[in-house]
């Protein structure tokens, strides 16, 4: 791998031996895939960070959303133009093998720590070309290897990094996802204490008699003690439903 200030002279920056797609992030940070589809060792996904040196981000046959990621079949990557952090990588192999190595695209909003599946309704999981809109950052397009060209909106409304297929309050920014209650809407969107999935009077009172304890239920702001900051979200939702969330 070789880098450039003005293009007339260059640098080594190491790097995996066989050659494979690029993508450089808002932060400087770059991303490799050396991969040619045959999933030999060393292939998969790549870091560089001037800091850091190369690191691989992928290990092979990790399990993410019910599919397994064959990192070692990882053959582009592409960086969220609104966010560094936010990446997403397709896979192939060649295509005279019986069956398919290939495990379709996969999505991350941690830098690469954890991946979900993204192949609802694909007809083919052999796709070697995949990018970001830079015009429009929750949209993504992706190229399989014969069946056309696919695009998708992956949402993340609250931007807290957790996409809105899978956030517990999809309008409101709760990284952490806590619900004490397990009903399936975080706290900070869920001021319905009494479960009949509309905010009222009812709830107003329940809230009353926790104030001032440390009730995780009607602690909706989680700073460990029902107070102000709880009745102004309950204000918030009065007359209205909690959530939304996906339950």
């Amino acid at each position: 791998m070789l880098a450039s200030d003005d293009g007339l002279t260059h640098t080594s920056i190491g790097g995996p031996g066989k050659a494979g797609r690029l993508a450089m992030a808002s932060d400087a940070t770059l991303w490799f895939t050396a991969d040619d589809g045959t999933g030999d060792p060393g292939r998969g996904l790549w870091r560089y960070r001037e800091a850091e040196g190369w690191q691989a981000v992928l290990d092979p046959d990790v399990l993410e959303g019910g599919e397994k990621l064959r990192a070692e079949y990882t053959v582009a990557v592409s960086v969220s133009p609104a966010d560094p952090e936010v990446l997403a990588i397709s896979t192939a192999d060649p295509p005279f093998r019986d069956a398919s190595r290939a495990s379709g695209p996969f999505f991350s909003r941690d830098g690469g720590s954890s991946w979900r599946a993204i192949n609802a309704n694909l007809p083919l999981l052999r796709a070697s070309a995949i990018a970001f809109d830079p015009h429009d950052a929750d949209r993504l397009y992706l190229g399989t290897d014969g069946r056309g060209f696919y695009t998708a909106r992956i949402l993340d409304s609250d931007r807290d990094r957790i996409d809105d297929a899978v956030d517990n309050c999809s309008q409101v920014g709760n990284a952490d996802q806590r619900d004490s209650n397990g009903d399936g809407f975080g706290n900070v969107c869920d001021p319905d204490l009494n479960g009949d999935l509309r905010v009222n009077i009812l709830d107003l009172r329940r809230l009353r008699e926790r104030w001032g304890t440390d009730d995780a239920d009607a602690d909706f702001d989680g700073d460990g003690v029902v107070g102000a900051g709880d009745l102004q979200i309950m204000r918030a939702f009065l007359s209205g439903p909690p959530g939304p969330g996906a339950r």
